[in-house]
């Protein structure tokens, strides 16, 4: 099994981010999905992508964002929404991170 690893991005990196890493948290425990999660500011995005394989930012940061080879960026509308960014994280996990998804 491997961990995928999933970077929330606001605009400061204190306040949306922090909540938005606890209900995407939340959210993949419920689907049992082995994960890793951090969150900052979209201005250390960049720097963060070499230790994290999916980026999940409002869709206004998350256009901003260029995604290196093999990592993916997810926008969403409503950050705090399991039925958002729920579906969204999940095509990326099945499609791309597999081996994260317990028996």
């Amino acid at each position: 099994m491997s961990t995928v690893r999933v970077l929330s991005v606001c605009g400061c990196g204190q306040g949306s981010s922090m909540i938005m890493k606890l209900k995407i948290g939340q959210f993949l425990t419920s689907q049992k999905v082995d994960h890793k999660m951090h969150s900052c500011a979209v201005s250390e995005a960049k720097a963060e992508f070499a230790s994290y394989d999916i980026v999940v930012a409002a869709e206004q940061l998350a256009a901003n964002i260029a995604a290196p080879q093999g990592k993916y960026v997810i926008g969403v509308r409503n950050m705090l929404s399991a039925a958002d960014f729920g579906p969204k994280l999940m095509e990326v996990i099945n499609a791309h991170f597999p081996g994260a998804l317990k028996a």
